[in-house]
């Protein structure tokens, strides 16, 4: 019974220690999750989204990849709520190898300005209540958004609530198939939505 008790204990502490921190590494002041032997994901401090306030502030510039302890790795996406409610986060920059932005990704954060290269899966509300967003860039020559929550419009907008779901946003993109999505994805928000294509 006490050689129980014991193991149980030990696994309790393992479990502690492996819980504490969610993500495996930090890097830069950016936080990762180790997917594969040679992928990773950016993820939020800590073990939930809101136990830290702000470990991302001003322009944050996503690598393609990271070194960690002498190994190499691609950066494969951003997780749900990473970087929700970081009020003193300005821009992000997401390379073109990431392949997905997790709902709420950026939700209630005072981001201006969002530059995505590639073409990324964004998941719905991954750019909500951004009070201060004014400017999209969509560099990739496609883009797909994924409706999770059945809620219309909700990928790109100024206010937390969906009634009204406010938006003031300029786009710039690569062509007209991304214009149209762009269309698409603001639904009701489309006529208050400037979408330049770069020439």
């Amino acid at each position: 019974m006490k050689q129980f008790k014991k193991l149980a204990m030990a696994i309790a502490g393992l479990w502690c220690c492996m819980t504490a921190n969610a993500h495996d590494f930090e890097v830069d002041g950016i936080y990762y999750n180790i997917l594969t032997t040679a992928k990773v994901e950016i993820t939020f401090k800590g073990s939930s989204y809101y136990e830290y306030d702000n470990e991302y502030t001003g322009k944050v510039e996503i690598p393609e990849s990271v070194t960690y302890n002498g190994k190499t790795y691609s950066v494969e996406g951003i997780v749900e709520d990473a970087f929700y409610g970081c009020t003193g986060l300005t821009s992000i920059t997401i390379p073109a190898n990431v392949e997905y932005i997790g709902a709420q990704a950026f939700g209630a954060s005072l981001i201006e300005t969002v530059i995505i290269e590639g073409t990324p899966t964004i998941q719905n509300k991954a750019f909500r209540g951004c009070a201060n967003l004014k400017t999209v860039h969509l560099n990739g020559d496609d883009i797909t958004f994924e409706n999770t929550t059945g809620q219309a419009n909700c990928w790109f907008c100024n206010s937390e609530s969906n009634n009204p779901n406010t938006s003031n946003i300029t786009f710039y993109v690569k062509n007209e198939i991304v214009a149209e999505k762009v269309k698409a994805a603001m639904g009701a928000e489309a006529n208050n939505t400037t979408i330049i294509i770069n020439q």
